[in-house]
């Protein structure tokens, strides 16, 4: 043993984060894409998923109508 005692002080806030806002279009891009590349790397689990038309969005995120952000490639 090296005599390490936890220090809970240095972790940081202990309150929740804030949510952070996505719009769907940019959702349906990014599922879109990530299907594209499982079609291509690993077609088992592209047919897998190919049933899901909107994936299940982490907690953290908050999903708003709109569409593709502007930063994206495909916009253009």
């Amino acid at each position: 043993m090296r005599g390490y005692q936890f220090d809970r002080s240095k972790l940081g806030r202990d309150h929740p984060a804030p949510l952070i806002s996505v719009t769907d279009g940019q959702l349906q891009y990014e599922w879109n894409w990530l299907l594209k590349k499982l079609q291509h790397r690993s077609p088992m689990l592209y047919r897998h998923h190919l049933d899901v038309s909107v994936p299940m969005v982490h907690p953290l995120f908050h999903v708003v109508p709109g569409p593709i952000a502007e930063w994206e490639r495909a916009r253009r």
